[in-house]
């Protein structure tokens, strides 16, 4: 019996007519046995014969398991003839790495299924989550956090705590700004719609995030669902990165230190995914890429990350469902509704070209110093320099200084100062205004009876009159020098407050 080589398989020697017992069909790999060459008798005959084995070649196949991304065709064809490897698959957020077994180079003896490994495209969600820095009303950095689009419109949510003390607040996006040079995109967030510290949560309107969400953008539904042992990934900026990370985790059963899962009516997922301080507000998906959560509490053992609590999706999608513009308001006015006043005079101010700003933070309230200094010369020739000084405080209280002096000795002084009211405006302030001429003479007008009018006759209509000598008399001109005066000062801080 000779096999596919013609080497002795098996050998049979006996003698004539005596019963045969065949020998078991030789086996080869990745072929199968068809029979012999010719019929083996059921007794030995009368002269020698030989046997050669008939072998028929097998296919077999490569089955491509790309876990969600796109389908690769099956490779059936027969043993040991060449595999040409497909091109990679594809899928959408994902890396492909490699398949989990090399791809042979010639078809082996059995089926084989080869699963595709991924890694998260952190570059996918660029366009998505952001990194949130807030400021105070001093503009000072305050605290760092994640914030998630929603939609293409710029709409985002996050967490409320990520917010608080706040008074402006920029997005850093992961992207190259081309115009600035920089390594990432900064846009204002300057509206928001819903603030709930309560619920941890807030949404609001990035309105310049048009120079974005055509290139990068992505439609990221929402789920309400999982299970234990489900993959999640939490997507954000923690310990304040630089850069976007992924991390991948699990949910887990044991979430009874976010409290049963319900903190003040919150709904939490407890998943391994890591979230620290700076990944509040961003989000926690799927395998899908399907948002399930926003990352909001990290849980720590001896300084070591335990579990990551994220806010449910059905806590806040009927809140993201019946969002409308109408609802934004001033990101600084929603935070701090009881200043809106005092803000919108620090935001006017902001734009007045001040030569410095400066803060001081008494015990009870903050005041905010604003200097301008310039020098020129007027239209008569004369140079001069003045210096005009604007404090407000959290309280509602105003201090103005204006003082010039000019070339040829001249001075004016003047001030305004007193407990604002956004009913009866400026009816509590004071006013003084002192000339002092290069001679040496001097007058001041003084009132506490505010009063503006377009017409001079009407306005500061009670003042107090002071000069120096005693002698000196006080022309019609230099009073309606004075008031003219006041109605620029008046107008002025009148229109921060209105305008």
């Amino acid at each position: 019996f000779l096999t596919y080589d013609n080497s002795i398989y098996a050998l049979i020697s006996q003698d004539f007519d005596s019963e045969i017992n065949p020998p078991k069909n030789p086996k080869r790999i990745g072929y199968t046995f068809e029979g012999w060459s010719r019929a083996l008798p059921t007794k030995m005959p009368a002269e020698n014969i030989t046997l050669t084995a008939i072998w028929s070649i097998n296919q077999y196949t490569i089955d491509f398991d790309t876990d969600g991304g796109t389908e690769i065709q099956s490779i059936t064809q027969e043993y040991n003839t060449n595999v040409y490897s497909p091109n990679n698959p594809i899928r959408e957020g994902f890396i492909f790495v490699s398949w989990d077994q090399v791809i042979p180079y010639k078809m082996p003896a059995n089926n084989i299924v080869l699963k595709a490994i991924w890694n998260i495209d952190v570059s996918y969600f660029y366009g998505n989550v952001f990194q949130i820095l807030t400021y105070n009303l001093g503009k000072i950095p305050l605290s760092t956090g994640s914030g998630f689009i929603i939609n293409s419109d710029g709409w985002f949510i996050s967490n409320a705590h990520v917010f608080e003390g706040a008074y402006f607040s920029d997005a850093f996006f992961n992207i190259k700004d081309s115009i600035e040079g920089s390594n990432y995109t900064k846009l204002n967030i300057d509206e928001i719609s819903y603030y709930n510290n309560s619920k941890d949560l807030i949404i609001g309107k990035i309105t310049n995030y048009n120079m974005l969400s055509e290139k990068y953008y992505k439609d990221l539904k929402f789920h309400d669902g999982y299970e234990i042992g489900d993959i999640t990934y939490s997507v954000g900026y923690p310990y304040s990165s630089i850069d976007l990370e992924v991390n991948e985790g699990i949910i887990i059963e044991d979430v009874s230190s976010l409290g049963d899962k319900v903190i003040s009516g919150i709904s939490y997922i407890g998943s391994t995914s890591f979230i620290a301080p700076g990944s509040s507000g961003g989000i926690l998906i799927n395998e899908n890429l399907e948002v399930i959560g926003i990352t909001t509490i990290g849980l720590y053992l001896n300084d070591n990350f335990v579990l990551g609590g994220s806010i449910e999706t059905l806590n806040f999608m009927n809140i993201i469902n019946n969002k409308n513009e109408e609802m934004l308001v001033d990101i600084s006015e929603k935070l701090n509704p009881t200043e809106i006043d005092f803000i919108r005079f620090i935001k006017f101010l902001y734009t007045s070209q001040a030569n410095n700003l400066s803060q001081i933070v008494y015990e009870n309230y903050r005041r905010f110093i604003f200097t301008w200094e310039e020098e020129g010369t007027n239209i008569s020739g004369i140079s001069y320099s003045y210096e005009e000084t604007l404090a407000i405080d959290s309280d509602r209280y105003i201090i103005y200084y204006y003082d010039v002096i000019w070339e040829d000795g001249d001075e004016r002084n003047e001030e305004f100062y007193g407990l604002y009211d956004s009913e009866n405006i400026f009816d509590n302030f004071t006013y003084n205004f002192t000339y002092r001429f290069s001679t040496g003479q001097s007058y001041t007008l003084s009132s506490t009876d505010i009063n503006y009018s377009e017409n001079l006759n009407l306005t500061l209509f009670n003042y107090n009159l002071t000069k120096n000598p005693t002698s000196y008399v006080v022309s019609s001109a230099n009073i309606e020098y004075a008031k003219t005066a006041f109605n620029t000062i008046y107008s002025w801080l009148y229109s921060l407050i209105y305008d």
